[in-house]
């Protein structure tokens, strides 16, 4: 995904699930809106659902925050692959010479390498999913909110069921 000056801000309202086509499937209503991102920094403000009519708060980065965040979550990605390579590429060849750490720390270093593949997987998506903009939680209650600002999971989405596939416009305020 590209990061430029302008965001498509995207806020979902999760409407429910239901049968369609013989799967569960989960439906959301869109709304959007084109915001300029900030210069330098990140900048808060609130969005107006066009569903529900709650403000829901969010944080934008700007691009070079954004992009550092990527790199960041890229290059741990990146890291932790290698260390993955390494602790197997050990045990391979300390098991080759038959001079190799006892059954436990074998053991041991295996765990190491796998909880390394799953930072490997986890810095992957992350990357993969920044895109400068995320939901700010201002009350504990707030955990379970049906507002998210990432993307549906297309698959499984359905877009305004029984209705035309058209977003919202999102009305959209700065605290600054």
């Amino acid at each position: 995904m590209r990061i430029e000056a302008t965001a498509g801000l995207r806020l979902s309202h999760y409407l429910g699930s239901g049968q369609q086509f013989g799967s569960e499937v989960h439906l959301y209503a869109v709304q959007t809106a084109m915001v300029r991102r900030p210069e330098h920094g990140s900048r808060t403000g609130r969005a107006q659902c066009a569903t529900c009519g709650d403000w829901v708060a969010f944080r934008l980065r700007s691009v070079a925050l954004t992009r550092r965040r990527k790199y960041l979550a890229g290059a741990s990605a990146l890291v932790s692959v290698a260390v993955a390579v390494l602790v197997l590429t050990y045990l391979i060849r300390s098991d080759m010479q038959d001079v190799g750490p006892s059954s436990w720390a074998a053991l041991g270093l295996l765990l190491v390498g796998a909880c390394a593949v799953l930072a490997a997987l986890t810095g992957a998506f992350l990357a993969a999913a920044e895109d400068g903009c995320t939901r700010v939680r201002n009350q504990p209650r707030d955990v379970r909110s049906k507002h998210m600002f990432k993307p549906p999971q297309i698959r499984r989405a359905v877009r305004r069921p029984g209705g035309p596939d058209a977003t919202a416009h999102l009305d959209v305020e700065f605290d600054d």
